[in-house]
């Protein structure tokens, strides 16, 4: 067994051990009883790299929300530049960063209307990954002067 298959498969044990403790897979299984609908689910895996030890975590969890029919969305930050916040707080009241030259007003969308939020990331200098502190920064500006926009979430954090 080479080192991959290996961390695939002490990753399925984790996940696993994770889905349970945390109780996501039972909250992620609660049907909306006005829409009758699944929940939306967003991962983002913020690994440099395409084929990652984050991402075949990220995928083992989704796999088993999978299984109850959820709407499942996987965004992959690798290659991706997020620019940092230019704390202008132009935001205030759009409910958006007003700067669009990257993919953030478009993830940003995604996120506030999942019900669900994984967010897995490598650890790089016992820190996360460089495009996902970008997105946290700017994410928590643009929330913080719209307040209530991540309220009654679910949220996960994965990290490899």
């Amino acid at each position: 067994m080479n080192r991959r298959d290996a961390i695939k498969r002490i990753g399925l044990i984790a996940a696993g051990t994770a889905l349970s403790a945390t109780g996501i897979a039972e909250a992620a299984n609660v049907i909306d009883r006005n829409t009758k609908r699944r929940m939306k689910i967003l991962a983002i895996n913020g690994s440099a790299r395409k084929e990652s030890n984050t991402g075949d975590m990220i995928d083992l969890v989704v796999a088993e929300l999978a299984q109850s029919g959820h709407d499942i969305e996987k965004i992959n930050l690798a290659g991706v530049t997020i620019n940092p916040c230019k704390a202008c707080f132009a935001c205030a009241g759009k409910r958006n960063c007003v700067w669009r030259n990257d993919i953030f007003c478009d993830l940003y969308d995604k996120m506030t209307a999942a019900d669900v939020l994984i967010i897995g990331s490598p650890t790089y200098s016992a820190d996360i990954s460089t495009p996902l502190k970008a997105i946290f920064e700017r994410a928590s500006v643009v929330s913080d002067t719209n307040p209530g926009m991540f309220s009654h979430k679910i949220g996960a954090g994965l990290v490899s």
